[in-house]
């Protein structure tokens, strides 16, 4: 047994000599012969063919009751790119079928927008022939718009019925205005993207966020920010650091892996190769830095490049990638959710394809490019300049000489966060369901039904709740007392709860005389719940969570409080006036053009509110508990 053990142990030693050992060792003194080498590399015309690879991606979702899975695969993949369009067929016929089976009823809004995203023309044409109760995607475009930015004509085509002078946004700009931009999805490569040195965040969300255009802006990043990720300052960081390196950024979800060997930053620099990959000098690094590696590379944790395209599109959620590698090295064929890719080091050639074009691919970078940069858009990205990527744009990138940058991947899609930027405080009992109603199905509105400012502002933060457009309705206070107390009754008569009790709601079979009952109602919220008390807002409302904020009580006013006690909105509409208050906020939010307000809430009395309010005791307490709304939104205290 022992024998065996010594045996099995000299086997060992005598593989890593041989496989681990006896690979070329690189270090800063042996660098011009390491270039020499290379040189011979390239000149000998060595094939750089990859090695067979598999790749298993799978597309998966369901339109209404029918779902699709499939497997986008092809197991001796040595060159090309495997396009959504190459499998869509089939998925497409089976999809059709199924909804020619079923009733258009089971289908709405968001099943027709899958199938815009994901190229079944067939799906599309069957649901298009259907009116929706929404008119926007969960993206927050519109079918039409949601079609010119993934750029299938076929689909546009269906959409449009050819009639490309068709106005699709609210600025008046038609199909044809769309296919003429630089950059457009539906028109590669007829035309190239934008380079620009400067843009506000008007201009991009009008010009590119919204038609899914990407987008260069030239030498975004300041000198000192550079100076920082200069590769003097990387070599002192990463003195003794090592590094994997790969055929390809994150070579394993292509089944393939990364070299045994380490390499250091210096090594890194030029063409090496390794045992796995012995013809392939263009190996490339890729990486999800932590907060650690990120501060010690920029003394901060959120660089100002960063900060400065966060305020332009609207989000502080993204995942970073760090990058680098030699000439010829790069990230292959391959998308994901909208992102910026910002490069601090070297000079490297992107390939980009519109979200009709995506696909996923294991070859070096370096051998696509002279077969795909006839069909797609091509641009070079410079030091210092920023590429800011759609959502799903198939895209690749080779170095031209070393490159080192970092990836940003945004969460969520910053067109969806520019949608909803919008807070609508929804005070109970003043309208806001009917309001709330529209706005979820024509805006595709998904925050809070009772939030607050301080809940907005909690969520939001306070630069971006105060930059975005805020509003709210209001009501006459001894109106909304009235349909409240009926609202609750109605509530109750179903499950008469512990909040019911709480809140000293009669039960309905006890009523008799329903202005004898209010009367009772006020005076019991009074007692127990008087102003300044720690349950205050019970007398007006159920707090809905906003009672966890000091400035909430029973008054409409402290709905619009910030921290600071102040109202903290910009614009109040009135309920006794909704049909002209609605028309103004059609014009602020342009979702809401041509959508008809639905009554969400009837009343359930028939008496006017005045005839509640014939005992003088009952008038004097809402007029004191309501004080400051009266004065703040104009609201008279006579009973009229």
């Amino acid at each position: 047994m022992l024998h065996y053990v010594w045996f099995m142990l000299v086997c060992i030693l005598a593989y890593k000599f041989v496989y681990v050992y006896n690979e070329p060792k690189h270090n800063p003194s042996t660098i011009h012969k390491i270039k020499w080498r290379t040189h011979n590399l390239q000149q000998s015309r060595i094939d750089l063919t990859p090695r067979r690879i598999r790749i298993n991606k799978q597309i998966r979702g369901s339109i209404g009751p029918c779902k699709f899975n499939v497997y986008m695969e092809k197991a001796d993949w040595t060159r090309g790119i495997l396009f959504i369009n190459d499998v869509i067929g089939p998925i497409d016929n089976q999809v059709s079928q199924c909804i020619q089976s079923h009733r258009l009823e089971l289908f709405d809004m968001k099943d027709l927008c899958i199938a815009i995203a994901n190229s079944l023309e067939l799906s599309v044409k069957q649901l298009h022939a259907k009116q929706f109760v929404s008119d926007t995607c969960d993206s927050g475009r519109t079918p039409i718009q949601e079609a010119l930015a993934f750029g299938n004509m076929d689909i546009i085509d269906i959409l449009v019925a050819k009639n490309y002078t068709t106005v699709v946004d609210v600025y008046g700009r038609s199909v044809n205005d769309y296919f003429n931009m630089n950059g457009a999805p539906s028109q590669v490569p007829n035309s190239k993207i934008d380079i620009v040195e400067y843009i506000t965040k008007e201009e991009y969300v009008k010009n590119y966020l919204l038609p899914g255009r990407p987008l260069l802006i030239r030498n975004y990043v300041d000198y000192d920010e550079q100076q920082m990720i200069s590769i003097t300052n990387l070599l002192k960081l990463w003195k003794n650091k090592i590094f994997s390196v790969g055929p390809v950024a994150y070579p394993g979800i292509t089944q393939q892996k990364s070299c045994k060997r380490r390499f250091t930053f210096e090594e890194a620099q030029l063409p090496m190769t390794c045992r796995e990959y012995p013809h392939n000098t263009a190996l490339y690094h890729a990486e999800h830095p932590n907060l650690q590696t990120r501060y010690n590379m920029f003394h901060t944790k959120v660089p100002k490049s960063w900060k400065r395209i966060e305020s332009l599109i609207d989000t502080t959620k993204h995942g970073t990638q760090l990058f680098f590698g030699p000439m010829e090295s790069g990230a292959t064929y391959h998308f994901h959710g909208s992102a910026f890719n910002i490069l601090y080091v070297g000079e490297k050639e992107w390939l980009v394809g519109p979200p009709h074009m995506r696909g996923w691919s294991g070859a070096p970078s370096k051998l696509l490019f002279d077969e795909y940069s006839t069909s797609m858009y091509t641009f070079k990205q410079q030091a210092g300049d920023i590429v800011i990527l759609p959502a799903k744009w198939g895209h690749m990138t080779k170095s031209i000489d070393f490159t080192l940058g970092f990836g940003n991947i945004f969460k969520p899609d910053p067109y969806q966060r520019h949608v909803e930027d919008r807070w609508f405080i929804h005070i109970n009992k003043a309208g806001g369901s009917s309001i709330y109603d529209v706005m979820r199905s024509k805006c595709n509105y998904k925050k809070p039904f009772h939030g607050s400012t301080r809940t907005f502002i909690d969520m939001a933060g306070r630069k971006k709740y105060e930059n975005d457009y805020t509003f709210g309705f209001v009501r006459n206070p001894y109106s909304r007392q009235v349909s409240n107390f009926f609202f609750l009754i109605h509530m109750c008569n179903k499950t008469y709860s512990k909040m019911c009790k709480k809140r000293f709601i009669p039960k309905k079979n006890t009523l008799k005389n329903v202005q004898n009952a209010f009367n009772d109602w006020i005076l019991k919220l009074y007692t127990h719940y008087p102003p300044y008390s720690r349950e205050q807002y019970f007398f007006g409302s159920f707090p809905h969570g906003n009672d966890i904020y000091d400035t909430f009580n029973a008054t409409q006013v402290s709905w619009y409080a910030d921290e600071h006690g102040k109202v903290n909105v910009k614009d109040i509409y009135h309920l006794e006036n909704i049909q002209d208050e609605y028309k103004t906020l059609q014009k602020k939010i342009p979702c809401l053009k041509n959508a008809i307000l639905p009554h969400k809430k009837k009343g359930t009395y028939k008496d006017p509110w005045q005839s509640f309010y014939t005992n003088q005791t009952i008038v004097n307490i809402m007029q004191q508990v309501y004080d400051i709304d009266f004065k703040y939104f104009g609201y008279s205290k006579y009973i009229i």
